[in-house]
């Protein structure tokens, strides 16, 4: 993650943190008009499914934005200060990837690590489906194959806390936490998909 950020234009670095830092999909992100960030939290209607979501902003996000000229109506834009296309966009973001040896990795699979840094901070179900529009059984099945399956692409995101290491504890309290929550919704939804992974 860190060699995107450094290798990232200032356009793309935007839609990256919004990325990151708000769980939404790439339609939403660059169709988000700066009248729905209210310089503490942004509020959207998602285009998919029609769902409300309010996001805190805080911290690097709100650096950006608030530092971010408002050359149009719509935030993320181009170098020339145009809102992208989906395609023009999506084409910049594997420009970016494969400039940064990233394989294997969409813009969209930030969705799901958004998700995974919203547990690790504390929220609770109720509220990263707050954030992300997201049903309960996704949660279910983001949390379980991200957070566990896909963790390598985090390794600069997670810090190592084994018990040797300054934070030890703090880190085995993360995974325990994360384990039970896990195992409550499983007790609770009385099921495990096993669909294939998405973010949707």
């Amino acid at each position: 993650m860190a060699a995107l950020r450094r290798a990232a234009s200032p356009e793309m670095r935007l839609a990256f943190e919004l990325a990151l830092n708000t769980a939404q999909r790439q339609g939403d992100i660059l169709r988000l008009p700066w009248s729905a960030y209210n310089g503490r939290e942004i509020r959207l209607t998602q285009g998919k499914t029609g769902a409300r979501v309010r996001i805190p902003v805080a911290g690097p996000l709100k650096s950006i934005l608030d530092a971010t000229p408002r050359r149009s109506p719509i935030i993320v834009t181009n170098r020339s200060g145009v809102p992208y296309t989906s395609t023009g966009f999506s084409s910049s973001w594997r420009k970016l990837a494969k400039r940064v040896g990233v394989t294997g990795l969409t813009f969209h699979d930030l969705r799901g690590t958004a998700v995974t840094r919203l547990v690790q901070a504390g929220k609770t179900l109720g509220e990263v489906a707050a954030i992300t529009g997201h049903s309960l059984g996704d949660l279910n099945e983001i949390i379980d194959r991200h957070y566990l399956s896909r963790g390598a692409l985090l390794g600069d995101e997670i810090p190592d806390r084994s018990p040797d290491r300054p934070g030890g504890e703090a880190g085995e309290i993360e995974k325990s936490v994360v384990n039970q929550w896990l195992g409550n919704l499983d007790s609770n939804q009385g099921y495990r998909s096993q669909s294939p992974g998405f973010y949707r």
